[in-house]
Formats: structure tokens, C-alpha cells, sequence
């Protein structure tokens, strides 16, 4: 960010003790402990988000990202693949259309998403933008390159087909698989699931089987993944056709090429298409309650909603798969882990509290330690509002006596609620991390991340931060996040001061505004514990808007008893402005009072408030 030039006056304290001038300086990311974020280096069109793709893969120390990039056209996206070598250097390119121009599609959240694979050659595979769709496969024309990305639709089975999510995993010998939900005139409207693969030493691709069909039903695919076996495994969820929000019986199959048969978790053969009558074995998530009988395309019964696998124990059995549960109807969405555990499954919660969570969710596993990633995104702020959203990892050894789920917030600032997962040989997850902005859509953005096991991670007993638990007194620890916040003023209930500590830096519906006529608006936070103030962070404003960003303003300490100016800033026009604060006092209370709050005048000069962030010296 840029280096922001603010005049700043230093004071005297009752301590008798002169303050140095406080100064600005650039904003640095402060990654959590063993968590890296880095910003992809291009564009993210705002509707880059789903919950069932693989947009994710690595080859040979090079990781690959697919995402839908903005278009000039208005409801258009391309697709595009970048690399990232393992020095860091990225390279991009889009998907070719026969002209040589960059491929367009309608956009359509949650349907119109890619997904990926690199086959045993180092060939990218992409299949994009397909909801109900003829197939829309490209292929690079050279290993690893995401410049030459063509299309060979024509080369896949099933010419006749409907095809909707489509995700993708590569084989030990280079072989590439994928699933997807396809429709073909004779189904009618229900969906069925099929399994694709493509052989990398004759370079063709087949159709393997109808692994799930059912009259008046469609399959939801999840994800797909192979084991060092060779063998594929693969889940899905069942709805009533033509579609619904909420699915049920989460189910769960293995496939194995070298037999070319299914077998179920409990290693029985089974024929396919296998139904809603399948074996128990099979269903990891049984229907819990009533099923609607109506149509369901907009059920709210009890059910899943999104789910990914990762494999256990060598990666040679069952695995254990992490989803969004529904448990009533109405009630907020739960992450539950299922876990086969050689004759049956065990479910568990592993968070069930009072933030929705979003539909994408990761499971990975290494190193006996197995790991769930989700998101909230944050809600409309409102002054009831204690908890706030962000990125979480829970994590459990799975050996050992206490097999508990510890959690940790990585990331409340980035705005970060769709996700892909990979893991490396050496037990470090790979983060594909989405953060659409459909309210201001060049602010969406893509992030490339890792988080290593072992100490490293960082993981505590401790509760989630997003419940009130502390975190440790370091310098990259934002205590304002969640802290006890009073205003003078806020001009509707929906803009109170919590907006400006949940997290949300960048959300229009998550910012303190002030009230009409309040002139010098003030907020007070009160901290969870004292700290030497180091650094405040002011986020205000309304998008490109330069006249709602904040003017003027104070930053005071409460100290012995009576507030006391540590710093003053004057004729600002930086979003944000960052303020040093080296005073050498200990403090659980700061406040802002905004002696100018915009560049309006009138009724529109209001405190516009998007987030304040407080950091330790």
C-alpha cells in the first residue's frame, strides 16, 4: 500500500514523559503465526465462487490456480489459469477460443466455476462455465503451459449431455478422473453421476460408468480424490429433481481401475448406478428427520449442503469427509466431520455456534493431524452483534487420548468465503482463498496461502477468537477485533459501532456511520486486555468515494483516569491511514474523536467507519 504522508502532533502525557512524533507508515500483511497470504497477482471477476470445484492443483513444485477473471463486457467472464513457480514468479494465460481471443461466458455464481487437474505429462485439463451445459473442456497444447489452453470439447464421451459441476483429481500413474452431474435426453430431468478418465498414454478420454441414478432424483458431486493405490474415491449428495439448496444421504463410493469395479467403505463390491437405497455403509450422512415430498427446489428441510474428503492412514482406506450440515429446519448450517473408522461411520460436530457459515468448506489430512477449513462471511452488522467472520482451521491428531478439535481464526480481514485445499509430501496445505466483492467488484480479490503442520500451525486449545477468546500480545494481533465498542452517535441500528471492530474492512452493510448532526462523532473501544497501543488503523469511506473518507480525527488513551491526545491527524484523503502511536502506556481503552468527519458538508458529513484495527508496540 502507499505510503501515507498525514501531519501528526505529538504531546505530553501525565506521566510526564514526551511522546515521540507519531508517524505513518505502509500497512504490511501480519499473517498469523505459520500462515502465509499472498494476493495473486490479477484480477478475480466477483462471481469467481463456488463450493464443489477443484480450481486448485500442483505439479512438479508448481502450483496452479483456474478462476473466473472480469470480462469487459458487463455479466461476462473469462477463464483464466495462473502458476505460481515455486520461487514465487507467476505466469498467466486464458482459456484460447479458435480465433486466438480470451473464451466468454455468462456469468452464474455457484455454476459457472472451473475446475482442474495436471495429468502424468504435465498437460493442464480445464473444465469451465457449465451449468446444464454441452461440455467446455480445454487441454494445453504444451506441458504446463497456461498460455495455450484450446478447446477439445469434442474429444469427450457423452456429446449429447447436459454437464453441471464438474471437479477433477489426477491418478499416481497420470491418469486424470472427473465426476459431474450429467443429463441426457433420457433421464429427463434428473441427473445422473458419472465418472470420466482420461488416459494419458493413449490421450483419449472414456466414460468409466453412471455411478448414481435414480428416477426423480439428481446427484450433487463434491469432490473426487485417488489414493496411492490408484483407486478413486468419490462423494456426493442426493436431491430431488430438478435441484435443491438443501441435499441429503451424503454418500460415499471407491472406484478400482486396475478391477475396474465399486466397492463400497466396507470394501464390498457393488453394482452401479447405485440409488438412495444404497447400502449403509455407503451413506456417511443419513437422513436425519422428515423429507420434504414436494417438488424441492427450495427445500428447507434438515440436510447437507457442500462436502469435501480427505484421505486417512496412508491413504489406502476410506477416508473421512467434512461437510455443511443443516440439522432443522431454519437453523444455522453445522460443520460435521465424518470419519470411517474401519466398520462404520463416526460423525462428529466440529463447530456448531452462532455464525452461518458459508457453502465451501476443505478437509485435509498429514502427519496423524487432519484439518477442516471454512468461512463465515460477516452479517449485517447490527450493535447486538458479538461475533464476526473470517477464514478458520480446525485441526485434530487423530492418535492419542484427546482426538479434540481445536480452532483458530487465520484470517477476519481479506473477506475471504470460498476455498479449494491441497496438501504437499511435507504436510503443508496449499490454500486456494476467494474473496468476491459482489457489492464493489473490482475489489474482489484471489490469495495464494500455505499453512504448514507441526508447531508451526499454531493451533490452541483456546476457543475461537470469533467467541471472545484473547490472542497473544504481539504486534500482529488486531485488539480491536471484537472488543467492547460505544459511539456518539449511529445513524440507523444497522449501522452501530460493532461494524467497525467484526473483522469487515471492505463490506458497505458492515461500517459505524454517525448520526445527522452530530458534528464531532466519537467511538470508544475498550480492548480484552491492556496493551502498549502501538499502531491505529482507520478504514472509512463509501468505495471510490475520496469525499467519505475521513478528515480529521484524534486518537486518544485512557490514562490515570482522564483521556489524553496522543496523536492528531489532519486533511486526510488515505483509505486507510495507518497512525503510529509510540507513547509507552499501557491501556484497555482507546477513542477516535472525528473533529471532521468526511469531506461533505451539511447532512452527508457523516462518520463513514468501515473497520478500525488496533496493534500492540
Amino acid at each position: 500500500m502507499r505510503r501515507l504522508t498525514v501531519a501528526l502532533a505529538s504531546v505530553l502525557l501525565s506521566l510526564g514523559m514526551a511522546t515521540p512524533a507519531a508517524s505513518v507508515h505502509a500497512l504490511e500483511a501480519r499473517a498469523e503465526t505459520g500462515f502465509a497470504l499472498e494476493p495473486v497477482p490479477y484480477p478475480m471477476d466477483s462471481t469467481n465462487q463456488a463450493g464443489w470445484w477443484n480450481p486448485l492443483a500442483e505439479h512438479e513444485g508448481t502450483t496452479y490456480f483456474a478462476f473466473d477473471a472480469p470480462a469487459v463486457e458487463e455479466n461476462l467472464h473469462e477463464v483464466h489459469i495462473a502458476k505460481r513457480s515455486a520461487d514465487g514468479v507467476w505466469t498467466s494465460g486464458c482459456l484460447k477460443a479458435s480465433d486466438g481471443s480470451c473464451v466468454r461466458y455468462n456469468d452464474d455464481i455457484g455454476h459457472h466455476q472451473p475446475s482442474i487437474a495436471i495429468d502424468g505429462k504435465g498437460y493442464i485439463h480445464a473444465f469451465v462455465s457449465m451449468h446444464g451445459s454441452r461440455w467446455r473442456y480445454f487441454r494445453s497444447d504444451a506441458p504446463g503451459s497456461v498460455t495455450t489452453m484450446t478447446d477439445h470439447s469434442s474429444e469427450m464421451p457423452d456429446q449429447e449431455a447436459g454437464v453441471t459441476y464438474p471437479t477433477t483429481t489426477a491418478a499416481p500413474n497420470g491418469d486424470v478422473f472427473v465426476i459431474a452431474r450429467v443429463t441426457v435426453p433420457e433421464t429427463g430431468s434428473s441427473g445422473t453421476g458419472r465418472l470420466y478418465q482420461w488416459d494419458v498414454e493413449r490421450g483419449v478420454w472414456q466414460r468409466v460408468a453412471i455411478f448414481a441414478y435414480e428416477a426423480g432424483f439428481s446427484v450433487y458431486p463434491d469432490q473426487i480424490q485417488t489414493d496411492r493405490l490408484g483407486r478413486v474415491h468419490l462423494i456426493w449428495e442426493w436431491a430431488r429433481a430438478p435441484a435443491s439448496g438443501i441435499r441429503h444421504l451424503g454418500s460415499y463410493l471407491i472406484y478400482d481401475p486396475r478391477r475396474q469395479r465399486f466397492l463400497t467403505p466396507a470394501a464390498q463390491p457393488i453394482d452401479v448406478p447405485v440409488t438412495t437405497e444404497a447400502p449403509a455403509d455407503v451413506i456417511y450422512q443419513p437422513l436425519e428427520g422428515e423429507e420434504s415430498k414436494q417438488d424441492g427446489t427450495s427445500s428447507i428441510d434438515p440436510g447437507v449442503q457442500s462436502a469435501k474428503l480427505t484421505l486417512l492412514r496412508g491413504s489406502v482406506r476410506p477416508g473421512a469427509v467434512a461437510y455443511r450440515y443443516r440439522p432443522a429446519p431454519g437453523a444455522l448450517f453445522q460443520i460435521r466431520w465424518a470419519e470411517w473408522d474401519g466398520h462404520r461411520w463416526v460423525r462428529e460436530t466440529v463447530y456448531d455456534g452462532d455464525l452461518e457459515s458459508e457453502a465451501a468448506v476443505g478437509a485435509t489430512y498429514a502427519r496423524n493431524v487432519a484439518r477442516v477449513y471454512y468461512t463465515f462471511k460477516a452479517p449485517l452488522c447490527d450493535p447486538g452483534t458479538t461475533t464476526t467472520g473470517g477464514l478458520f482451521v480446525a485441526e485434530k491428531r487423530l492418535t492419542g487420548s484427546s482426538r479434540q478439535w481445536t480452532e483458530r481464526l487465520l484470517d477476519a480481514e481479506s473477506g475471504i468465503y470460498r476455498l479449494a485445499t491441497h496438501t504437499r509430501g511435507d504436510g503443508t496445505d496449499v490454500l486456494y482463498l476467494a474473496a468476491p466483492n459482489i457489492d464493489d467488484p473490482p475489489a474482489s480479490r484471489l490469495y495464494f496461502a500455505t499453512l504448514p503442520r507441526g508447531t508451526a500451525s499454531g493451533v490452541t486449545e483456546s476457543s475461537m477468537v470469533a467467541r471472545g477468546s484473547a490472542l497473544a500480545a504481539d504486534d500482529s494481533t488486531n485488539w480491536a477485533y471484537d472488543a467492547e465498542v460505544s459511539v456518539s452517535s449511529a445513524l440507523t441500528e444497522q449501522s452501530g459501532g460493532k461494524c467497525a471492530v467484526d473483522g469487515n474492512r471492505t463490506d458497505r452493510n458492515s461500517r459505524w456511520i454517525s448520526a445527522r448532526g452530530d458534528a464531532t462523532p466519537s467511538i470508544t473501544l475498550t480492548l480484552r486486555q491492556p496493551i502498549e497501543v502501538g499502531r491505529v488503523d482507520v478504514y472509512s469511506g463509501y468505495f471510490s468515494d475520496s469525499l467519505a473518507i475521513v478528515r480529521d480525527f484524534t486518537v486518544e488513551l485512557f490514562v490515570d483516569g482522564s483521556w489524553q491526545t496522543v496523536a492528531e491527524v489532519s486533511g486526510n484523503t488515505e483509505n486507510p491511514v495507518s497512525v503510529e502511536v509510540s507513547a509507552g502506556v499501557v491501556t484497555d481503552r482507546v477513542r477516535l474523536v472525528l473533529t471532521d468527519p468526511s469531506g461533505y458538508t451539511g447532512g452527508s458529513d457523516l462518520a463513514r467507519i468501515f473497520e478500525i484495527e488496533i496493534y500492540a508496540a
